[in-house]
């Protein structure tokens, strides 16, 4: 029996004290909205004084260039006031009118509508949503090629819930189903909050239909949702018993690497070798006679090996359907590509800078690769490029630090192509750096971009360098107003911090050239998946 939650009934009150409880009640939502209302504001605080600090040259921007690829007169420029009035934050005024966003959908069949002789497949969800993403995709091209249908569980999309064998993940999947942001919250001892409700809370669960075309999905692969995470809700629903379901045992984190041909030799280099188990397609055919094959841990980009030429092409075509297809977050990030002068008119990079992880620790290392990968693809040569790094270099005392000054023109104080003002004065058309002009937009996860080093080889460089802050405010629309406004169905919890990251990610793929961190299974999506779909689309 699998270990369940730590709640218990709540015991209904009493008529005496049920007016203690709605004052309760009451305060502790004036309380709730007090503490959102300060953490905005600390958030807009908090940015408005890196816009100051840019206009007081704390961030020098391509202008600290000068006297070592030609010497700007004046120094830098500071951004003008068009730039100044779109990052200041918004004025205040009345709350905007909250909308109700329904987060699960009835898209995909349901249990009742389905024959007693389908047969099913099930998996658990874990950690961070792209690789659920990941986990997603092997789990339909598995069902598919078993003729199984699949149960497609909640996605989370925040905090994630780390790996754990299948009782442990079961029991923290069920934990993070019965938790709620403002119900955790409100638990102020840590302990009990742990206990309560995990590491995982600051979290919300959708259906993948909300985020995806459920259609597309639906016509190319048999699926239902798996509307709630316990295995007894699983069971009564596809009115199955414990002698119906073959579980594979997954005390590993790569326990099972599957194969579609079983003479195809398991020992190969480009092989993850962390799997330690092997398991043949046709094994698993000849398990046809269990309604159910249950799985815990699906994740892993070389999870599935396959051989066939066919079994590749619906990997790929299975890929190519986790494109979102959220209205919303489509309208949002169309709007900011707009005011970056249209798709396939700017740059884009996708910069993870982590925390206390290897992104934050080799931040500096990663960011310099996409910049010269950038820098290549803008036609510079490796002379110039190496000219640029070295000006970057945050250890002068390095005795290999040499750098090599280029007599390149001053910058001029034309306009930007875009709708929007550049920071800093453009490279005059004759400059070798003239094709560092174009618009660049920046996706980081960083929390303070002002003392990002990271982002800092990027700042220095491009002069029309924009982030999503530059796109908030009366300026950005009511596109991104309405991120604003959006509430779950579920909690009523504010849903614009879990938004943005998909919104920077389609404005990252709708640019020209799109680049990403090394590693980064969220760069690679958007690099790759999103900007093909999109590119698609434009031909």
């Amino acid at each position: 029996m699998l270990e369940r939650g730590y709640y218990q009934p709540i015991p209904q009150p009493s008529s005496s004290s049920r007016s203690r409880h709605l004052f309760l009640i009451g305060a502790t939502a004036v309380l709730l909205l007090f503490l959102l209302n300060a953490s905005r504001t600390e958030e807009a605080r908090s940015w408005t004084q890196w816009e100051t600090s840019t206009a007081s040259n704390e961030l020098e921007g391509p202008g600290k260039l000068e006297g070592i690829i030609g010497k700007v007169e004046g120094g830098m420029t500071a951004p003008n006031d068009h730039v100044e009035a779109l990052m200041a934050p918004p004025g205040t005024s009345s709350p905007p009118t909250l909308e109700v966003l329904q987060l699960h959908r009835e898209d995909w069949p349901v249990p009742s509508e389905l024959g007693k002789e389908d047969r099913y497949l099930s998996y658990l969800p874990h950690s961070g949503f792209h690789n659920q993403r990941i986990s997603l995709v092997n789990a339909l091209v598995l069902s598919k090629l078993l003729d199984r249908i699949l149960l497609v569980p909640a996605v989370t999309i925040g905090a994630p819930i780390g790996w754990g064998n299948p009782r442990r993940l079961q029991h923290d999947l069920e934990r993070a189903q019965g938790s709620s942001i403002p119900r955790c919250r409100a638990i102020k001892d840590p302990e009990m909050r742990r206990k309560k409700c995990g590491t995982n809370w600051d979290s919300i669960r959708a259906s993948w239909s909300w985020l995806l075309d459920s259609e597309r999905i639906s016509t190319e692969h048999k699926v239902i949702t798996r509307h709630q995470i316990e295995r007894k809700w699983m069971m009564e629903a596809l009115e199955i018993e414990e002698t119906d379901i073959y579980t594979f045992s997954d005390e590993d984190r790569y326990s099972h690497q599957l194969f579609d041909d079983s003479t195809n030799p398991s020992n190969l280099e480009d092989y993850h070798a962390n799997f330690t188990n092997r398991i043949n397609l046709e094994e698993l055919q000849a398990l046809r006679s269990f309604k159910l094959l249950e799985f815990g841990s699906l994740f892993g980009q070389t999870r599935l090996i396959l051989s066939s030429e066919e079994n590749k092409e619906l990997r790929e075509r299975t890929r190519m359907l986790m494109a979102f297809k959220e209205p919303i977050i489509e309208a949002a990030s169309e709007s900011v590509a707009v005011r970056l002068g249209g798709r396939n008119e700017y740059f884009a990079v996708h910069l993870r800078t982590g925390h206390r992880d290897r992104f934050e620790e080799n931040g500096r290392e990663y960011a310099a690769d996409v910049f010269q990968k950038l820098c290549e693809a803008c036609g510079l040569p490796s002379s110039t490029i190496f000219t640029l790094l070295n000006a970057n270099r945050h250890d002068p005392s390095d005795p290999s630090y040499s750098p090599t000054p280029l007599s390149l023109p001053d910058p001029s104080s034309a306009t930007s192509s875009t709708s929007l003002s550049c920071p800093y004065a453009l490279y005059p058309p004759a400059s070798p750096l003239a094709a560092l002009n174009k618009p660049l937009y920046m996706a980081t996860d960083a929390s303070s971009p002002q003392s990002a080093g990271s982002i800092e080889l990027f700042r220095n460089t491009f002069p029309c360098l924009f982030i999503y802050k530059n796109f908030e405010g009366e300026s950005g629309g009511e596109e991104l107003a309405r991120l604003k406004r959006l509430v779950g169905d579920e909690t009523g919890e504010p849903l614009e911090r879990f938004f943005i990251p998909f919104v920077e990610a389609e404005v990252v793929a709708k640019a020209e050239i799109a680049l990403g961190t090394p590693g980064s299974t969220f760069s690679t999506f958007a690099t790759t998946t999103l900007f093909e779909s999109y590119h698609l689309e434009s031909l």
